[in-house]
């Protein structure tokens, strides 16, 4: 996996394209605040990285979406992710392409279509990295499988990291878990783990599960037993109390209680309950349900009937009292016709009828008339309820009659439910007796659970010697010592201050060490900013040659970020065009980037250097590796993004 081309799209939709030669180096020269040191940071938030590290400023401000075209052995793939301040979105959305040449889409095109844990999962099939988990010895911390993540270490050297004398590695002293985690996962990248132990490896684990299992069950299966060893005799004490043994049968030792609580177990001994009268039983039941819903509402009716009478009855007294009001003042004689047209007071003649007269008259008989039906009704309705109450007193009287027969019968049955309440007695006995044998049963299948414990314990002994510390540790030996071999030749191009001693990788200190004939020296006790960059080229060269020619599964390119700072900080660039004047610090540059040029054309295609650097050498290589120089209002975001025309 080498980088092809960076690609930035804006606000409007234009692109940003910053395009890589595969299997060379590639040198992005400039001035400072210019977007070198983003380069990194877009290539890890590319490859999967949970971090957005992109520095606050114009990049963030103006770009938003980043992507990156990757060449593999075969094909290519695309990886774009969206600038997560830009959007109100999750920064776990993923843009992803990948085929035999992958073209780059336009900014209309880029949606969401994977998310970050798919892409990490595809890259490690990519790159081929195997299921291996490194299993930690004495479980003292999870164990640590390997991800792709972890193939990334190697990839970069930031600005920060590239002359540090603490650590060799990217964010190695950042997180914590990133140095044990190389330490952990850096002998399977380095094929120190062998593919034929992975699959090793993977059944031991599986097996250790199993052995784990059967172990913890087999425990508590014990302590179910012990437990009910001790039940026999209370067992036996049970069953006489219930008549399932006889008082005078009593065991001598354990062994016999057991045949007799056996032997009642295996036989019928529940008597049967007589069910002859169970149909009678339902059906003078059923009928007396039958007569108390109808009887319910037979006495809902003689209410709602009593009601009525009550409403009747005042009624009518209303009535009469309205009518005596009208008599009491003699207007209107009573059994009279009334003529409206002479005046009820004095009798004279009226020429006009008066209204009001011919309103009383009507209310009157209409009073009259109302009161002669009343009167007809109440006969009527007084006979009504006499007749709902006989009809109450009948369904009473044959509500008791089932009543006392469906009691005779319970009666009857009344050594029957003792029996039947023995019955129940003698069942949760026998249910105990049951789950005491079940448990006893169970002694009996501890040979073979014992038989499959052991068999699993000698297999996880044989993979154990298959997959020994010591062979991995033969193996992972020989591989450090070709690396150290490798930086010891090469140190003597660097002109190192101990340049005739060898270099020796330590990979539990995750350090180097320079071995004299006295004593080991730790890389970060030498001096200066100038050996330390060459000891951290020295080790990621050396790695990086290793994983080519072995075709290991991690990414093939690696990025230098201003290697050149210790001898040639930005400040020292008066003229402003990088370019570096003749000097020994010139020649120590030089050194440097003819190391970088050396390395990365041993491996003829086989590993990309990108170098992203201040400086800039008078030299015919470096001319010639030169992608971009970012000077002179050239930078990595283009002007017209921020001047408004985005």
């Amino acid at each position: 996996m080498q980088i092809l081309d960076i690609i930035l799209y804006s606000e409007s939709g234009k692109q940003r394209t910053l395009s890589f030669d595969i299997g060379k180096v590639n040198i992005i020269t400039g001035d400072s605040k210019t977007g070198k040191t983003a380069i990194i940071d877009i290539v890890d938030y590319c490859l999967g990285s949970s971090d957005f590290k992109i520095a606050e400023g114009i990049i963030k401000e103006y770009v938003w979406w980043f992507a990156v075209r990757y060449q593999l052995k075969q094909g290519q793939i695309l990886v774009a992710r969206p600038n997560p301040i830009k959007y109100e979105r999750s920064a776990s959305d993923v843009y992803f392409l990948q085929g035999d040449v992958v073209s780059i889409p336009n900014f209309r095109e880029l949606e969401k279509n994977i998310t970050v844990d798919i892409l990490l999962q595809k890259l490690e099939n990519i790159i081929g990295i195997g299921e291996y988990t490194h299993q930690v010895e004495g479980y003292t911390r999870p164990d640590t499988p390997v991800t792709f993540k972890h193939s990334r270490f190697y990839c970069f050297q930031p600005q920060t990291d590239i002359d540090q004398r603490d650590f060799l590695f990217y964010n190695q002293k950042k997180e914590s878990w990133v140095e044990q985690s190389m330490k952990d996962t850096l002998p399977y990248f380095l094929g120190a783990v062998e593919t034929e132990s992975v699959k090793l490896e993977r059944q031991l684990a599986e097996k250790r599960r199993n052995l784990n299992r059967l172990e913890r069950e087999f425990k508590e299966a014990q302590s179910v037993v012990e437990k009910t060893m001790g039940q026999v005799f209370e067992l036996v004490n049970e069953a006489k109390q219930v008549g399932l043994i006889q008082i005078s049968e009593t065991p001598k030792d354990r062994e016999e209680g057991l045949k007799m609580i056996q032997t009642i177990s295996e036989n019928d001994v529940i008597q049967e309950l007589p069910d002859a009268e169970n149909e009678v039983l339902i059906n003078l039941q059923a009928q007396r349900d039958i007569i108390s819903k109808e009887l319910y509402a037979l006495r809902q009716n003689i209410k709602d009937t009593e009601s009525y009478q009550k409403e009747t009855q005042g009624y009518e007294s209303e009535v009469k009292y309205q009518a005596l009001r009208l008599e009491s003042i003699n207007i209107y004689p009573r059994n009279q016709s009334v003529n409206n047209s002479i005046c009820p007071l004095c009798n004279n003649v009226l020429e006009q009828k008066i209204p009001i007269i011919e309103q009383i008259e009507r209310s009157l008989l209409s009073l009259q008339n109302n009161l002669e039906f009343t009167k007809k009704e109440q006969p009527k309705l007084k006979q009504y309820i006499d007749n709902l109450y006989r009809h109450r007193t009948d369904l009473n009287t044959q509500l008791q009659e089932f009543e006392k027969n469906i009691s005779a019968i319970y009666k009857e049955r009344g050594e029957a439910q003792r029996l039947k309440d023995l019955n129940v007695r003698k069942g949760r006995v026998l249910g105990r007796i049951s789950l005491y044998l079940e448990s006893k049963l169970e002694i009996n299948d501890f040979s073979e659970t014992q038989q499959k414990i052991s068999l699993l314990k000698s297999e996880i002994n044989n993979l154990q010697i298959l997959l020994s510390d010591e062979e991995k540790d033969d193996r992972l030996e020989s591989i450090l010592d070709q690396i150290n071999v490798q930086m010891t030749s090469w140190s003597k191009e660097l002109d190192l201050e101990f340049k005739d001693r060898s270099i020796k990788f330590d990979l539990k200190k995750l350090t180097l060490f320079i071995i004299s004939p006295e004593r080991k020296i730790r890389f970060d006790h030498t001096g200066s900013g100038e050996n330390w960059v060459s000891y951290h080229l020295l080790i990621h060269f050396a790695l990086h040659k290793y994983f080519a020619l072995n075709q290991r599964p991690t990414p093939n390119f690696l990025i230098l970020d201003q290697m050149s700072q210790a001898y040639f900080p930005p400040e020292r660039d008066l003229k402003g065009t990088g370019e570096v004047e003749q000097s020994e610090d010139d020649k120590a540059i030089k050194r440097l980037f003819d190391f970088v040029f050396n390395r990365t054309k041993e491996l003829d295609g086989g590993m990309q250097t990108i170098v992203i650097d201040h400086a800039k050498l008078n030299d015919d290589k470096f001319t010639e590796a030169i992608k971009e120089e970012w000077r002179k209002g050239n930078k990595l975001v283009p002007m017209d993004w921020i001047t408004g025309n985005k």
